[in-house]
């Protein structure tokens, strides 16, 4: 058993966490939603599964002082508010806690590296996905594998740790040299079905389903494929178009998180997806104007229901 702490506890921090309790480790969750964590606390947290329904008992709360002696913190913030979170834990971390970020979109390691020492650092990417159905109730959606890397040198004894702990709770985990790419094809998904489904308040399927839509997939994986390459990276599918393409299809029923937070009138972390290629792109000399026009207008959105 792993004392384990989920830092970012929406949709995916509580599926984690879930899965973790269910697999005999003890888990702590730590959201600034105190009425969600209270529910949590009070009622249990429950998963949903295609073939199974369980409630298992986690500490719940907003004090990241439940993360004292963690083997383990795994952060699964907004990207927009890691600093924040992983700054807030201060002397909360022990000197060999692992702290692995999962945070979307790119600059997340730098951002965290601010606050975490390097030997205990770790960060990636899941391709796994989860919707809240209530204050307590999370629902697995999409099954997929997660990718990890040590901060700046290559996987040793604590990744693997790390990774065989994830893997045996049903969280399929793969320890990477480098995981960069895997951070990119990741990324890829949240450019095509973010900011594009929250400005034109759509589910995801319409970006597969009609000719618009597809359209726009097209000039968002083409741009963003060309400044991964000018970057070096080597995306790990073959085919970058019809991989985002398959993933849509797999998702269409779902409303994106961004639009989530903008219905639910929350700032959006469309600056580290969409303007995190935009930023990349600028440094490289390359264009990357429809990343950018979604970036401005997503903007817009947050102005507009009043979002600071």
């Amino acid at each position: 058993m792993a004392r384990i702490g989920i830092l970012g506890a929406g949709a995916m921090g509580s599926y984690f966490g879930a899965l973790l309790a269910i697999a005999g480790h003890a888990v702590a969750l730590v959201d600034p939603d105190a009425d969600r964590m209270e529910a949590i606390s009070r009622d249990g947290l429950t998963l949903v599964q295609p073939s199974a329904r369980r409630v298992v008992a986690v500490r719940a709360g907003s004090a990241p002082s439940l993360l004292d002696q963690a083997e383990f913190v795994i952060v699964q913030t907004k990207a927009n508010d890691l600093e924040t979170a992983i700054q807030s834990t201060g002397s909360h971390l022990g000197p060999t806690t692992a702290v692995a970020v999962l945070s979307n979109g790119l600059g997340c390691g730098e951002v965290a590296s601010r606050w975490v020492k390097p030997e205990q650092l770790v960060y990636g990417a899941t391709a796994a996905g989860a919707v809240l159905d209530g204050p307590a109730v999370v629902r697995e959606t999409v099954i997929g594998n997660t990718y990890l890397g040590r901060w700046q040198s290559r996987a040793d004894a604590t990744l693997l740790r790390l990774s065989s702990t994830l893997d045996a709770a049903g969280i399929t985990t793969v320890a990477c040299d480098d995981v960069e790419p895997w951070i990119w094809t990741k990324l890829l998904v949240n450019v095509v079905f973010n900011a594009a489904t929250s400005v034109a308040k759509v589910r995801n399927g319409a970006l597969v389903e009609t000719q618009a839509g597809r359209r726009l997939v097209e000039m968002l994986v083409g741009e963003t494929s060309a400044v991964a390459a000018g970057r070096g990276i080597a995306l790990t599918c073959e085919d970058p178009l019809a991989y985002v393409m398959g993933v849509g299809a797999k998702i269409a029923e779902n409303e994106s998180s961004m639009l989530q937070d903008l219905l639910r009138r929350r700032a959006t972390e469309v600056d580290q997806i969409n303007g995190g290629v935009v930023a990349e792109a600028r440094r490289l000399g390359l264009p990357a104007p429809v990343n950018e026009a979604l970036t401005h207008l997503v903007h817009l959105c947050e102005f507009g229901i009043g979002v600071p």
